[in-house]
């Protein structure tokens, strides 16, 4: 841990500086871990985004866009918010499995302590697949609806790829912690739904991949 940064123990992601957070995710502890990554990853994606709004929003070839603009700003600021909240979730929800396994091997755990820990485990990644799969779905609106300052529009794909990315590897906790909910009888919907979501994000960012690249090849001299 470097002595210039205080341990993410001490806060949380939202404050955290982020020298600190990289020394936590490197060092030898169990949390914070792949679904909190997976959730930050998710929150650079909206960051980038609102960045991307705020150089398309105002422009006056863009007028005609100014009520999506807005939206999408909010939109991307309350997920980036949401991302945080879940890379702080994920760290917590796991020391609870990890306290409900501990108490089942003990005999000690109340009736339905693991399942529960173990979906709620689950549940934090999913989230953030919902989450990453709302801001893909935010960015391929404005992609389609050419709101986007052409000069922001790669930063936007790579905003994109980013989400994609958040969703996939949020599914990676997801199927994790699936088979602990399956065997104690959980429910699995969520697994199943989030799937669908994860692909459809990384769909979906294919396609705002293409647009963007074929928008620069069109702006190039003798495009």
């Amino acid at each position: 841990m470097s002595e210039q940064t205080p341990p993410m123990s001490e806060g949380s992601f939202a404050t955290a500086p982020l020298a600190s957070v990289l020394d936590e995710v490197a060092a030898k502890q169990p949390a914070p871990g792949g679904g909190a990554v997976a959730a930050l990853t998710g929150a650079m994606s909206a960051a980038l985004g609102s960045m991307v709004l705020s150089y398309s929003s105002g422009r006056t070839s863009l007028a005609d866009h100014t009520e999506l603009h807005t939206s999408t700003s909010a939109a991307l600021v309350r997920a980036r918010a949401l991302f945080l909240e879940l890379a702080d979730a994920d760290a917590e929800a796991y020391a609870a499995l990890q306290h409900a396994q501990r108490a089942a091997r003990e005999g000690s755990a109340a009736p339905g302590t693991l399942v529960t820990a173990a979906e709620h485990a689950m549940g934090v990644p999913v989230r953030v697949v919902v989450a990453a799969g709302a801001v893909a779905e935010h960015f391929e609106r404005a992609v389609e609806a050419e709101a986007i300052n052409r000069w922001l529009l790669s930063d936007l794909a790579i905003a994109a790829e980013l989400a994609a990315s958040a969703a996939r590897s949020a599914m990676w906790m997801v199927r994790t912690n699936g088979p602990l909910v399956a065997e104690h009888n959980g429910d699995l919907v969520p697994m199943r739904e989030a799937e669908t979501i994860a692909d459809a994000t990384s769909e979906r960012a294919s396609r705002i991949a293409d647009a963007v690249a074929r928008a620069i090849a069109s702006s190039e001299p003798g495009g």
